[in-house]
C-alpha cells in the first residue's frame, strides 16, 4: 500500500514518538538541576552514584555499537567524494617486457589498501579528541548544533532541490516566462500548423535546464531570495541524478514499473492506477525555508556555545 497517506501517517507517528521521548528526558533532566544543568546531564551526578554509573555504562555500550555504523557511513561518503567510490584503490600496472596490463590493489606499508587507510584515518581523527577532551558537554553541544541542523534542516532541503532539480528549473523558467511575455517574440505564420494538416504541431522552445539558459530580465524577488543559488543547486542535483540514473540503467537495465496491489484480494493488478508523488511549488518553498532556518540555527547554536565556553557562564567555583 504505497500511498502518500500511509507514508504521512508513519512519518507523523515516528516523529511524534521521538519528540515525546526527547521532551520527557529533556524536561526531567532540566527540572532536576535547573540552572546547573550541564550539556551532558550525567556530569551533574556524583562519580560514585550507582544509578549514574549504570547510565554511563549503557551510554558507553551504545557508543560501542553505534560507532561502527557511523564510521561506515563516513567512510562511504569520503570514498564517494574523493575516490569516486573506489574502496580498494585498484591501479593498473603494465609489464615493461611483455606489455601485459594487470590490475592490483594499491597498498601502503605492504598491507594497508585504501579501505584500511580511510578506516584507520577516521579512527585516529575520532580517537584524538576523545583522549584530549574530558568534558563531553561542549562536544555534544557543538556537534548537536552542527550535525543536528545539517541532518534535520539543511540536508533534506538541499536533497529535495537536488533530486527534483529539473522540475524546479522548469518551474522557475515558467515563472520568468510568465513575467517576461512582453520580451518574447510574437508568433508568426510560419510557427502555426499548416492548413489542412491535422497532425502538425506548433513549434515550442524547450524549457531552460541550466542557469545560463534562464536569461532575460529578472523580477525584484530574484536576488533577495538568493534564487541564483537555488538554481545552481538544482542544476548540479539534476545533472548528478541523470548521471546516476544512466549509470544504474547501464549496469542493471531499465527499472521495471512497480506493480500495483489490489488491497481487497491481495493480488497484483496491472491495470490499477499507481500513485506517483511528484514535486510541487509548496515543497520548493518548504525546502528553501528549511535551508535558511538550518543555517541560522546552526550559526546561533555554535556562537552561543562558544560564548558560554569563553565566558564560563555555567562555571560554579568549588
Amino acid at each position: 500500500n504505497l500511498t502518500s497517506s500511509r507514508w504521512a501517517r508513519v512519518t507523523c507517528i515516528s516523529l511524534s514518538t521521538s519528540a515525546i521521548l526527547c521532551l520527557i528526558l529533556g524536561i526531567s533532566g532540566y527540572l532536576g538541576f535547573l540552572d546547573e544543568t550541564q550539556g551532558d546531564v550525567l556530569n551533574n551526578f556524583a562519580v560514585d552514584t550507582i544509578e549514574a554509573n549504570a547510565a554511563r555504562g549503557l551510554l558507553a555500550l551504545t557508543m560501542f555499537f553505534t560507532y561502527p555504523m557511523e564510521a561506515f557511513v563516513a567512510r562511504h561518503v569520503l570514498l564517494q567524494l574523493f575516490f569516486n567510490g573506489d574502496m580498494q584503490g585498484f591501479v593498473t600496472v603494465t609489464d615493461p617486457t611483455t606489455g601485459e596490463t594487470t590490475t592490483i590493489k594499491s597498498k601502503r606499508c605492504g598491507c594497508l589498501n585504501r579501505r584500511h587507510q580511510v578506516t584507520l584515518g577516521i579512527y585516529i581523527i575520532t580517537l584524538l579528541p576523545a583522549l584530549i577532551v574530558d568534558d563531553l558537554g561542549p562536544v555534544l553541544s557543538i556537534t548537536g548544533a552542527i550535525g543536528g541542523c545539517c541532518l534535520a534542516y539543511i540536508g533534506p532541503g538541499l536533497a529535495y532541490l537536488g533530486v527534483h532539480g529539473e522540475s524546479f528549473l522548469e518551474w522557475v523558467a515558467g515563472a520568468l516566462e510568465s513575467r517576461n511575455k512582453s520580451s518574447t517574440s510574437p508568433t508568426t505564420a510560419s510557427d502555426l500548423p499548416v492548413e489542412g494538416d491535422a497532425t502538425a504541431n506548433m513549434q515550442t522552445s524547450p524549457r531552460p535546464t541550466t542557469p545560463s539558459d534562464i536569461s532575460g530580465p529578472k523580477p525584484w524577488w530574484w536576488w533577495p531570495t538568493l534564487m541564483p543559488l537555488w538554481v545552481s543547486i538544482a542544476t548540479h542535483g539534476s545533472q548528478g541524478m541523470n548521471d546516476r540514473l544512466l549509470a544504474f540503467d547501464s549496469q542493471h537495465g531499465p527499472a521495471s514499473p512497480m506493480p500495483t496491489v489490489n488491497h481487497q484480494s491481495g493480488e497484483e493488478a496491472d491495470d490499477a492506477p499507481h500513485e506517483v508523488i511528484g514535486p510541487c511549488k509548496r515543497d520548493y518553498f518548504f525546502s528553501i525555508f528549511f535551508i535558511f532556518f538550518g543555517i541560522i540555527a546552526m550559526v546561533a547554536g555554535v556562537l552561543s556555545n562558544v560564548y558560554v565556553q569563553v565566558n564560563n557562564v555555567f562555571y560554579t567555583p568549588t
